[in-house]
């Protein structure tokens, strides 16, 4: 039967669904780095997310939904991180219920040389396909898979109720 719902986007959503599944296949392989840590890479992607927003005071769950990973297993990559003494975690005075993570020097030099080493490795070809695109063809491509992701991520477990207010 041919798919012709997709039309010329046939392709495209191919090799998006390739690399979901490639990536969901990976996301739980742990890798070494500089013999010392080993991470799956949910935790190095919080790791890199701690980092890039170090100045804000996000919790957990703002965290997991940024990086579009479950509750659960941001708790489950938060306990690791913080075994291995990466993370650090915080409260604000007064509240115990929101748990705030943050990088330790320690996580910080790891991702450093994640930086200098396997990110590259990993990404300098496909950043090179990116360099053929101008920046206003990437800003649309990144919308697309922006809207895309939105469409996909459901959390049932939650519902909004209305406040009903008081006569």
């Amino acid at each position: 039967m041919e798919l012709t719902w997709m039309g010329r986007n046939r392709a495209l959503v191919k090799q998006l669904t390739r690399h979901s599944n490639i990536v969901n296949r990976a996301l739980n392989n742990a890798s070494t780095f500089s013999n010392e840590v080993e991470m799956n890479c949910v935790e190095l992607q919080i790791l890199e997310s701690l980092i890039e927003h170090e100045d804000e005071n996000k919790i957990m769950s703002e965290i997991a939904n940024d990086i579009g990973i479950p509750r659960s297993a941001m708790t489950l990559s938060s306990k690791h991180l913080l075994k291995q003494g990466l993370i650090e975690r915080f409260k604000i005075e007064g509240n115990n219920k929101n748990i705030i993570i943050r990088p330790t020097s320690y996580g910080r030099k790891i991702y450093q040389q994640y930086m200098e080493t396997t990110g590259p490795e990993l990404f300098s070809a496909f950043f090179e396909e990116l360099d053929n695109f101008s920046e206003a063809e990437l800003s649309k491509i990144t919308k697309a898979l922006q809207t895309l992701n939105e469409s996909l991520c459901h959390d049932s477990t939650e519902k909004l109720i209305k406040f009903e207010e008081k006569k």
